[in-house]
């Protein structure tokens, strides 16, 4: 809940993705700190950067599944 309210950027690891902003990627260093989210930029960066790409591209990101097991965010209680 607290990354969620706070979203504190964590600076200092270099971006490998063109497309998405610096503090996107910082933002991203963050919320793998949370156990449950610790491969998200593995997965972002190494396992389907494309995927993660023509997500991020979407209108409506938010309307739209995302990338490999992360689909399964939709399912799970707030």
């Amino acid at each position: 809940m607290d990354f969620l309210l706070k979203g504190v950027p964590k600076p200092g690891v270099e971006n490998p993705l063109e497309w998405l902003p610096q503090i996107a990627w910082d933002t991203v260093q963050s919320l793998i700190l949370l156990d449950e989210f610790k491969l998200f930029a593995q997965n972002m960066e190494k396992d389907a950067p494309n995927r993660f790409k023509d997500w991020y591209n979407e209108l409506t990101p938010e309307d739209v599944k995302l990338p490999l097991d992360w689909k399964k965010l939709d399912n799970m209680p707030f």
